[in-house]
């Protein structure tokens, strides 16, 4: 009796084996790319780091932000002021991951850090780390630093490798002189009209002529 061929056998005929590598490409088709989406803004002290960072989070409206700032968490104490900072923390991280995709907003990440107490410090590492890492949820932070050196600023700021590390970090070069005086070059006569001659002036907005 004849033996009956394998259907497939060999390396160059078709309908053979899949090779590894189309299986391991094959086998992400449909799974998330992201891993732990974070972003700190930096640049020089007054180069307006918060207003670019406020201004990609309206871009991405709809999507939910959460402030994680002290004055935001104060305010989730509310009057009584029951609770602790690090409860506020817990629940905006966890508001956050069950609304996703969300942005968690760390603004000034320089001055939280300085000012916030070790037990809260532990608490955001612990809060961020715990976030799975293909959660759709943008750690997006603004810092500001004294140096002009993007590398100087950069080793400045980070505090805390758990949450930020360099490869998160975005240096903002802000605007040149020349950007500045062209932005504002028009408006310099009108300025030094109103500073000769007050009167000249128009009225503050909402104010008309009786008021």
């Amino acid at each position: 009796k004849k033996k009956k061929k394998k259907k497939g056998g060999g390396g160059g005929g078709g309908g053979g084996e899949v090779p590894l590598e189309w299986q391991v490409v094959t086998s992400y088709q449909g799974m998330d790319t992201l891993y732990r989406p974070r972003v700190l803004l930096h640049g020089r002290c007054g180069d307006a780091q918060n207003l670019i960072a406020k201004a990609l989070i309206q871009g991405m409206d709809p999507v939910p932000a959460y402030a994680l700032d002290l004055p935001s968490l104060h305010m989730q104490l509310g009057q009584g002021g029951k609770g602790s900072l690090e409860e506020a923390v817990v629940n905006t991280v966890a508001e956050a991951r069950s609304r996703c995709p969300s942005i968690l907003f760390l603004p000034d990440f320089h001055t939280w850090w300085s000012s916030a107490s070790d037990s809260l410090r532990n608490c955001l590492e612990s809060a961020i780390k715990g976030l799975p890492p293909a959660l759709p949820v943008l750690v997006l932070a603004t810092a500001d630093g004294s140096s002009d050196s993007p590398e100087a600023r950069v080793d400045s700021i980070l505090r805390c490798r758990h949450v930020l590390t360099k490869q998160h970090c975005v240096a903002f070069p802000g605007p040149q002189p020349s950007e500045v005086r062209s932005l504002f070059g028009s408006l310099m006569p009108d300025v030094l009209l109103w500073t000769d001659h007050p009167e000249a002036a128009p009225p503050p907005p909402g104010r008309g002529k009786g008021t």
